[in-house]
């Protein structure tokens, strides 16, 4: 049920990421001082969400944490705040694990991409974004940008669980999903 600001009533399910879940961070260790947390998306997201995710850190002025990540065969796109490279990034499939540096404070609101989510929602390619992380400027994908942007104006991440939903519902309601992009969705899924 969607109340008349068009925002789900109840909060998305959440709860913490596990050390002995495979979330794709080598140091899982980690995860409890980052303070993170899985949401699920709702059904009418589902077929170009896997998940949302969020992450919190706050280090110290000298400290630095070298964070290892094994990237699961799906495309993640992130609003990040505070010591971050860029507010809107969109990271790709890499073959290899992969470092990022993590200093200062902040935080980030990922939205793992199901294989149909890319091409439903933007224009980049999985090839143009495949083995990096990229910032999401209006000039790289206008409608990435859009998207984030509307998610962003919530500060809180269970309310921007929320938001993307409504959002990504209301994109895939104009949307053809055809039976490729649900068979790959479906190979990944069973696979993962």
């Amino acid at each position: 049920m969607v109340n008349t600001q068009g925002v789900q009533p109840n909060s998305p399910q959440q709860r913490p990421i596990s050390a002995e879940e495979r979330s794709g961070v080598l140091y899982p260790e980690n995860l409890q001082r980052y303070g993170a947390r899985w949401f699920e998306p709702g059904n009418e997201a589902a077929v170009a969400v896997e998940s949302y995710w969020y992450v919190r850190w706050r280090l110290g002025p000298t400290e630095s944490i070298s964070q290892r990540i094994l990237t699961s065969p799906l495309i993640t796109l992130s609003i990040e705040d505070g010591d971050v490279p860029a507010p809107f990034v969109i990271t790709g499939v890499h073959r290899v694990a992969w470092m990022r540096q993590i200093r200062g404070s902040g935080e980030v609101f990922g939205i793992r991409l199901q294989p149909a989510g890319l091409p439903l929602l933007g224009s980049l390619s999985p090839e143009q974004v495949a083995n990096t992380t990229l910032p999401i400027t209006p000039r790289a994908d206008a409608d990435l940008h859009a998207l984030l942007t509307v998610i962003r104006a919530e500060p809180d991440p269970a309310r921007r669980a929320l938001v993307a939903d409504r959002v990504i519902a209301a994109r895939l309601a104009s949307a053809t999903v055809s039976k490729d992009l649900l068979l790959a969705n479906q190979v990944v899924g069973e696979l993962s």
